[in-house]
């Protein structure tokens, strides 16, 4: 079978989409490797992100750089040459979508809070889903949420939702301790107990009113802990700049900026919880990424992150400071607390592989092709 995947976002160093490219293509191959795949990228360093060299994999780069251009003409084209028996669109469809296709939907966050996404990113996205909602013969949901979602707002029929979780990466692992304590004092002079917020400076993420619970938790407490950020910023960062030149802030909250995927695990492992409170997540891959490095996890009570914690959490109001600092000062002086949700969450995210993910993902591509 002849396999084409439009390869949209690795390269850009974006995070969660990015990751899901990546993951997902390096597994299908090893899952299924008697198949032919076929790479659509469109942006030039996703070849060296994917970093699959097997001459069952082609790589076709589409071309202008502007990626709707792209989409429009090299796209087409490239699958006019190479005729997949299945195409897939991990994380956005194409304009034209073939009767073959497979497509996912990360997050329902567009259909229940469009306010997110800056106006012109919001047209694009609404154009393209609708395009492709009624032509894709499966639309892969990462959430039992985000199927219910797309089933009630558009109208479409539970047989073409599956729910495949994504997957996580062997490397999220729990790390012995003192190797932790040796990397993070070497690689970041961090010798402080913290809190670590993952993720990118979006409205959607709630990085404001993260940063005032946690400057009411220091005030409030007479703990040395600190907050420790990582994640690139955005189109939505502005807020959030103006945030950390609060004195209160500055001298307690270190900004390490966008790091490197090895570098996680470290910085999971240390920290004494994830905090994550964001406002809407079709799924939350940090949540289960913490646990697998045995940390507990402060996250959010709506959208799919119950579901995705499923009982090995701390589940808070987003949109309470107050809920979010106390459960900060929970994680801070509770030991047993800790204990008990780093086992559970070690427990919850055996659950999770990529193995798992390509398996079912390719399954559906037999399903279709016969």
């Amino acid at each position: 079978m002849k396999v084409g995947l439009l390869i949209a976002f690795a390269g850009r160093n974006c995070g969660g989409p990015e990751v899901f490219e990546r993951e997902i293509a390096r597994a299908m191959l090893a899952v299924a490797p008697q198949h032919e795949y076929h790479l659509y990228c469109l942006d030039r360093r996703a070849k060296k992100i994917i970093d699959i060299q097997d001459d069952r994999v082609v790589y076709h780069q589409l071309k202008p750089r502007v990626r709707a251009a792209a989409l429009l003409t090299s796209l087409p084209l490239a699958m006019a040459r190479t005729r997949p028996d299945i195409f897939y669109a991990p994380v956005i469809p194409p304009p034209f979508c073939p009767r073959n296709a497979i497509m996912s939907m990360p997050c329902s966050s567009l259909l229940h809070h469009p306010e997110f996404y800056p106006p012109l990113v919001r047209l694009r996205l609404r154009f393209l889903l609708h395009r492709a909602i009624s032509k894709a013969a499966k639309i892969i949901c990462p959430s039992i949420q985000v199927r219910d979602a797309v089933e009630e707002r558009l109208n479409v029929s539970a047989d073409r939702l599956p729910v495949i979780h994504p997957g996580i990466s062997p490397l999220f692992r729990n790390i012995d301790a003192e190797e932790k304590r040796n990397y993070l004092e070497q690689k970041h002079a961090i010798r402080f107990p913290y809190f670590l917020f993952s993720g990118r400076w979006e409205a959607r993420k709630n990085l404001v009113r993260t940063l005032e619970a946690f400057a009411l938790f220091k005030r409030t407490s007479q703990t040395e802990h600190k907050l420790v950020l990582t994640g690139g910023q955005s189109w939505d960062s502005s807020d959030v700049q103006k945030a950390l030149q609060r004195p209160e802030l500055k001298k307690h909250v270190v900004d390490l900026g966008k790091t490197e995927s090895t570098e996680l695990p470290y910085l999971y492992g240390g920290a004494d919880a994830l905090l994550y409170a964001s406002l809407w997540e079709g799924f939350g891959l940090p949540i289960i990424e913490a646990m697998a490095c045995g940390t507990p996890v402060i996250t959010s009570n709506i959208s799919a992150m119950p579901e995705t914690a499923d009982g090995a959490a701390l589940l808070v109001d987003p949109h309470s400071m107050d809920d979010i600092a106390a459960a900060m000062c929970r994680m801070a002086t509770d030991s047993s607390l800790r204990e008990e949700l780093r086992q559970k969450g070690l427990r919850r995210a055996q659950s999770f592989s990529w193995e798992k993910t390509a398996r079912r993902t390719v399954d559906l591509y037999r399903e279709i092709a016969s």
